[in-house]
């Protein structure tokens, strides 16, 4: 784990870019990220690579309490497919 948040949140990004379904497990420890800008990267990846996994953990409420307006945004839109 890196200690900036700013490295954290291009890491989980660039899963996302690249489609690893096998990376797809490394994106859900940092859901619980403190950064916010980590969390939405590591959904918003992980919807990207797994979408059924990422509609997983939210039926399974993994981060609920989420205040984040971009985090909710992208949580809704999953919710809604």
């Amino acid at each position: 784990t890196d200690s900036d948040s700013r490295t954290r949140a291009l890491a989980a990004r660039a899963l996302g870019y690249l489609r690893d379904l096998d990376g797809a497990g490394s994106l859900l420890p940092i859901l619980d990220d403190p950064s916010a800008e980590v969390r939405l990267h590591a959904l918003r990846s992980l919807d990207r690579v797994a979408p059924e996994l990422a509609a997983r953990e939210l039926a399974t409420s993994r981060l609920s309490g989420e205040i984040d307006e971009r985090v909710l945004r992208v949580e809704n839109r999953i919710r809604a497919r």
